[in-house]
């Protein structure tokens, strides 16, 4: 235990050491935070990170005399210490590390409970996101969680600045107040480490830049805010656990508004602190030494440490209630319990459902979510209208396209959205990964996978052209979107952005990766893209389940009539701009010529405004020939 202490807090130096020298002074405010709480659970759990090493031992054939004279003189000495300690001195340091716990948690009880008696007692008032705690005593403003505590005067007269209140704000906006109370939690435990008390500061001292620059962006002037600062400076003693308006208004917190870090700079003093956690890893981590054992020894290890084959095999456990018919071609069936499957059936039943990692959606879905027009949501299985998802906390989301055949009356959208809250999405996770119920029965024809998998193949060219994107990955590692625009993956990304930009809808978009069996690691990848640029719909084919195109049909012979009505068409439509419109439910075109509209039907007939087929006009009377005058 004392070895954990002294690791850990030589390691939390490190840390807070190379911020004080590398990051302090430098403009990069969201990097320094992550950095301080990432580097104090760093510090406190390096100690318990095993680093593993082997040494081998040769066999050496014991002396008995050796072992019998060690083992006396041992046994002497341990019952001279046990005569002369009879009370051990680590009883006394456990019962002092006890009282030290239990001062800091009783310090750290009775300021949560002086704060939340000040919200009881006083007035409050909604401002924006934060609720404003109104006292009666005469303070500066500061911040606990989500409240605000302010002057009641000052609030009544309007004489507080708004800058001061977006500083408050800044600190409510990014949570600063749990940071502190990590790290008071923290220093329960390790009361007696003095390094947590400027750790401490220097996380209060960082949100306070955080905050000075949520002013600075809001357009405040900075010569302004550094005087408001200055005529506001002075200390909350009482408040142990805010964020203070003034905490260390020192020349370095009014330099660091003007000073600029450049981005080359920041990524370069960022990168520095990885091999800074590197080598604490290796410095402060336990060291494990693995003896080789002899050969018997690891036999008997071995035997010991079989595994059940169902933890090898996720469909035993899976099918293991479910009863099994095989029906061959000649409609011969056998019926069998998955222990009695052979290994060529196991290969006909598809692997258990995985269980599903949680997805969160972001703002900008939870927002478009909310279009009722384009979106049917359910949470945890019942419908829900579209403006209340924000009522919820959602922890996991899946979606589809629904294709016209597909919609209904009372369910008219585009998309259908599931979304999951924590309790539904535990529900989700159980019912996928618990075995098929008992009495399931599961009949398994040869002929019927053979249609299967023929209708397959004819869904999956139809649903092919239904795409907006197409992503073929080639066995050369090439990639091919649309099948026109080939790339390698490092082009992938603009041509994809390419393609979108001559499509019009820009929700509800769909993709297809079809891929080569021997670069089945690119999927990944690919989809990572497709999502950047918010496409979800993907489906992913390999290219052995799409079959050949049919060959292509012999051209239609065309009548005299049909060939003159496609020469007038083509006569009238060259040269003009051709649209579209629709009469009777079919799809007709039209140009305008000399102030004359002439339409057309899909068999290149001329028609009028109602569809009816008329005729073309008769070809114009050709020209008179002029007799030549005979020379007189």
């Amino acid at each position: 235990m004392i070895s954990y202490f002294i690791k850990s807090g030589l390691c939390l130096a490190l840390v807070l050491l190379v911020y004080k020298v590398l990051l302090e002074r430098e403009r990069i405010y969201v990097f320094n935070r992550y950095y301080l709480l990432f580097g104090l659970c760093f510090s406190l759990l390096v100690p318990f990170i095993p680093m593993v090493s082997s040494v081998t031992i040769p066999m050496v054939e014991n002396n008995p005399a050796l072992l019998i004279e060690s083992t006396q003189g041992l046994s002497i000495e341990v019952a001279s210490n046990e005569v002369s300690n009879p009370i051990s001195w680590f009883v006394y340091l456990v019962v002092l590390y006890g009282i030290g716990c239990l001062f800091f948690f009783s310090r750290f009880i009775a300021n949560i409970h002086k704060i939340f008696q000040k919200i009881a007692k006083n007035t409050k008032a909604i401002y924006k996101k934060a609720s404003l705690v109104l006292l009666k005593e005469n303070v500066l403003p500061h911040t606990f969680l989500h409240y605000i505590f302010i002057e009641k005067e000052a609030y009544d007269t309007a004489t507080i600045a708004n800058e001061l209140y977006t500083h408050e704000l800044a600190h409510v906006s990014q949570k600063h107040t749990l940071d502190i109370i990590l790290i008071e939690l923290i220093q329960i435990v390790c009361w007696f480490n003095p390094l947590l008390m400027y750790y401490k500061k220097a996380i209060q001292l960082n949100h306070e830049f955080l905050a000075d620059d949520a002013v600075i962006k809001s357009n405040t002037k900075i010569p302004a805010y550094q005087q408001l600062l200055l005529d506001n400076a002075s200390w909350n003693h009482d408040v142990y656990l805010a964020s203070n308006l003034n905490f260390s208004v020192t020349k370095k917190r009014l330099e660091m508004m003007t000073k600029h870090t450049s981005r080359v700079r920041a990524w370069l003093v960022a990168s520095l602190t990885i091999p800074v956690f590197i080598g604490a890893l290796f410095l402060f981590s336990t060291k494990v030494v693995a003896h080789e054992a002899t050969a018997e020894l690891i036999e008997t290890t071995k035997t010991q440490t079989t595994i059940p084959q169902n933890q090898n095999d996720p469909k035993a456990d899976y099918y293991k209630n479910a009863t099994l018919i095989f029906e061959d071609e000649h409609g011969t069936k056998v019926t069998k319990t998955y222990a009695e499957l052979t290994a060529k059936d196991k290969t006909k039943l598809i692997p258990p459902p995985k269980t599903p990692v949680a997805k969160r959606p972001t703002t900008q879905l939870l927002n478009d979510w909310k279009n009722k027009t384009a979106f049917a949501i359910w949470l945890d299985g019942k419908v829900i209208d579209n403006s209340k998802i924000s009522n919820y906390d959602i922890v996991h989301y899946t979606g589809s396209f629904v294709y016209k055949n597909a919609r209904s009356i009372r369910f008219p959208q585009e998309n259908q959205i599931l979304l999951y809250t924590e309790s539904g999405f535990e529900v989700l996770k159980k019912n996928i990964a618990s075995p098929l119920p008992e009495g399931a029965v599961l009949h398994f024809k040869e002929n019927s996978h053979k249609t299967k998998l023929n209708n397959k193949k004819v869904n999956i060219v139809k649903n092919i052209d239904r795409k907006d994107i197409v992503v073929n990955i080639t066995k050369d590692g090439s990639f091919i979107v649309n099948y026109t625009l080939k790339s390698t993956f490092a082009e992938l990304d603009k041509n994809i952005k390419t393609e979108l930009s001559h499509i019009l809808h820009k929700k509800a978009r769909n993709s297809l990766i079809i891929y080569h069996e021997d670069r089945k690691e690119f999927i990944a990848k690919v989809t990572a893209i497709l999502k950047a640029n918010k496409i979800y719909n993907i489906e992913t084919i390999n290219i052995t389940d799409v079959p050949p195109p049919p060959p292509p049909g012999h051209a239609p012979k065309l009548s005299s009539k049909e060939k003159r009505n496609v020469e007038h068409m083509q006569e009238n439509m060259k040269g003009q701009k051709v649209e579209t419109m629709e009469i009777n439910g079919k799809k007709h075109y039209y140009v305008v010529k000399n102030g004359v509209k002439f339409i057309y039907n899909e068999k290149s007939q001329l028609v009028d405004e109602n569809g009816k087929p008329i005729p073309p006009p008769p070809p114009p009377p050709p020209k008179p020939k002029h007799k030549k005058k005979d020379k007189i």
